[in-house]
């Protein structure tokens, strides 16, 4: 799959990685579209910490092309967009619906 590397401050590049294998909570997107949001250029910049090497972007849409066994509601095949932040599922917010208010983890990697 191609990916969108961290090399340094000015500099990203699109390399080929492996598919990642898909784990009992996960699901595998096949992207096709993303977008470019105010992380995205401060990390290009220089101004947001991370590291070399990192795969960068976190606002895909795209297909499913597999999901773990755990995972329910979904189909492969179905549209979906992943969102940049992910819910905990243990706070306040979370617990009344509004899973993008606070809590979570942000995605990457």
């Amino acid at each position: 799959m191609k990916a969108a590397i961290f090399v340094e401050p000015g500099r990203i590049v699109l390399e080929d990685k492996p598919i990642p294998q898909v784990g009992p909570r996960d699901a595998l997107l096949r992207v096709t579209t993303t977008t470019i949001c105010g992380t995205n250029v401060h990390t290009l910049k220089g101004e947001y910490p991370v590291a070399r090497g990192l795969t960068v972007g976190h606002e895909p849409m795209g297909v499913i092309e597999q999901f773990g066994s755990t995972v329910t509601g979904y189909e492969v095949g179905q549209p979906v967009i992943a969102g940049a932040i992910t819910p905990c599922g243990q706070c306040y917010f979370c617990l009344s619906g509004n899973h993008s208010q606070r809590g979570g983890k942000p995605m990457g990697g």
